[in-house]
């Protein structure tokens, strides 16, 4: 994550953190707690298998394309020793019939290759933003159960006290394998 982000996010973190006090009265404490996201993204169960229906989809995907393009590919060669499909010699205006078809379809590959690529990317934001939802509400829940008023990405706190043991990334972990 650019520190960019990182500084946004510890800003708004702590714009949270110092608000609460404020608007509550400043003899109130708050818990707070700090979550590695990216390492309860990466163990949640449905991200392996996510991660897996994506890789095959696109392998599935990409074998196509291959396929199609070594289909052009010896349509060129033979294109350019001057044959047809049946290895009898072109003449010029069956050749330019030929190579027009051949650009077409060379066009129309790259198109769907592209389509594909945007396509995929957009499936994977979709399923990445469907399981992150599922973990935020397991530590929201998780957050109500054990009285905590603020969790933090780790990914956006600089220090802390390792003495305060604020970290709960192992018992969302937990959680969520009890959930399974």
């Amino acid at each position: 994550m650019s520190n960019l982000k990182r500084i946004i996010y510890l800003c708004i973190a702590l714009a949270v953190v110092a608000a609460i006090p404020a608007a509550a009265g400043a003899q109130q404490i708050y818990k707070m707690a700090f979550v590695d996201f990216e390492k309860v993204f990466a163990n949640y169960p449905e991200t392996k298998i996510e991660s897996e229906k994506f890789a095959k989809d696109l392998d599935d995907k990409k074998k196509k394309l291959e396929k199609e393009a070594e289909t052009i590919k010896g349509e060129m060669d033979r294109l350019e020793r001057g044959i047809d499909d049946r290895n009898l010699p072109l003449n010029a205006a069956e050749k330019k019939r030929k190579e027009e078809d051949l650009r077409k379809k060379y066009m129309d590959l790259q198109e769907r290759a592209e389509s594909i690529q945007k396509d995929m990317t957009v499936k994977e934001q979709e399923v990445t933003d469907r399981i992150q939802k599922k973990i935020l509400a397991i530590v929201e829940t998780y957050s109500k159960e054990n009285k905590i008023d603020v969790v933090i990405d780790t990914r956006t706190v600089y220090y802390s006290n390792p003495d305060l043991n604020l970290d709960i990334t192992d018992e969302i972990l937990t959680k969520i394998n009890i959930a399974k």
